[in-house]
């Protein structure tokens, strides 16, 4: 994509969005400078984004933070030998199955040593260099960590932020991170680590110590020899990040409109038997195909069929303000918003940042 020197209007994209955005979005004006810096496409029908049908994209705009070398998209998931719809059903009766692997771009030694290979990254002694985590997974959240440095986040999730340094970064299913890795440390090989909690809450592996192997140019080949610092890994998000441009919106907009929208994991007997699901607003989504909710909305038809779950927001031009919480203690769940024009994160009048 041209760069150009002036910008008139930034295009900002909310998270998961991309993949539509490209489908359904013309091109960007020359003049328009769009603000995408990674992200990911995938398939929405069944469990086939489960058996692997996902890939990274990558489009170039500004970054909040200086960097010399652009490392490109850096995806990281759980791995799974038993295809994704029988490990559904499996998942249907009980606890999610743990990962056989994880894979850092694709690739990564054998659990058991039998075969496989490291990632591997080049550094460049005293550059600096911007990585596009993207987390693949179906079922696996990671603390990540680079032994002997630290990352500068520049990007959330589609949102530029103030540069903030981090040790460590929690990346959640489906959540990406730009960052900046400075590479000032003695020339040799580095521990990259994905760190899962012991708890299991956010997901099993079958490798105890998933890592990939970040080299610095010069640096003589076999394994880095200090495992880095220990990670006490939990689900919590990371936080901290402010974001380049703010939005605000008024506290008192919201005071009266505030409702409840109920996630549960419920039991339900079906034709397969006993088996869990979530529910939003008490009901789960059971998509028709022939017959999807866009061919409802271009038809004009608001007769939706339960199964549909819509949830209307009947006012324009009003803020509609969610909040999604995993109560202490419950089970994990990665909640991703579709399709609606989202907003980058924003400060309220009364300095309360979301």
């Amino acid at each position: 994509m041209p760069h150009s020197s002036r910008v008139v209007k930034i295009v900002l994209v909310p998270r998961h969005e991309l993949w539509h955005y490209l489908v359904s979005h013309p091109p960007v004006p020359d003049g328009e400078l769009s603000t995408d810096p990674s992200s990911r496409y995938h398939s929405h029908f069944s469990v086939q984004y489960g058996n692997g049908l996902v890939g990274t994209i990558q489009i170039n705009g500004p970054a909040s933070a200086d960097y010399d070398i652009d490392l490109g998209t850096y995806p990281i998931t759980d791995w799974y030998h038993e295809t994704a719809d029988r490990l559904q059903l499996q998942a249907e009766r009980g606890a999610p199955p743990a990962g056989d692997n994880v894979l850092f771009n694709g690739t990564n030694v054998q659990v058991n040593g039998t075969g496989g290979a490291y990632s591997r990254v080049k550094l460049t002694p005293g550059k600096k260099h911007r990585l596009r985590l993207i987390n693949t997974s179906a079922e696996n959240h990671f603390t990540l960590s680079l032994a002997g440095h630290n990352f500068t986040v520049i990007q959330t999730d589609f949102v530029p932020v103030r540069p903030l340094v981090k040790r460590e970064i929690f990346l959640a299913l489906g959540q990406r991170y730009d960052i900046i890795i400075d590479a000032t440390q003695p020339v040799d090989n580095y521990w990259f680590n994905a760190t899962l909690t012991k708890s299991g809450l956010c997901g099993l592996s079958k490798n105890p110590f998933p890592a990939a192997i970040f080299s610095y140019e010069g640096a003589k080949e076999g394994l880095p020899t200090k495992p880095g610092p220990t990670i006490d890994a939990t689900c919590k998000d990371s936080t901290g990040f402010v974001p380049i441009v703010e939005r605000f919106a008024e506290k008192d907009d919201f005071v009266g409109h505030q409702q409840e929208l109920a996630v549960n994991l419920t039991q339900t007997l079906s034709s397969r038997g006993k088996i869990f699901q979530w529910t939003v607003n008490g009901s789960t989504a059971d998509v028709q195909w022939e017959k999807p909710t866009l061919q409802y909305v271009q038809e004009k038809n608001t007769t939706y069929p339960a199964g549909a779950n819509i949830i209307s927001l009947d006012q324009a031009g009003v803020w509609t303000f969610w909040i999604i919480d995993n109560l202490p203690g419950a089970l994990v769940r990665t909640y991703l918003l579709l399709s609606p024009p989202l907003s980058p994160p924003f400060t309220s009048s009364q300095s309360q940042t979301s």
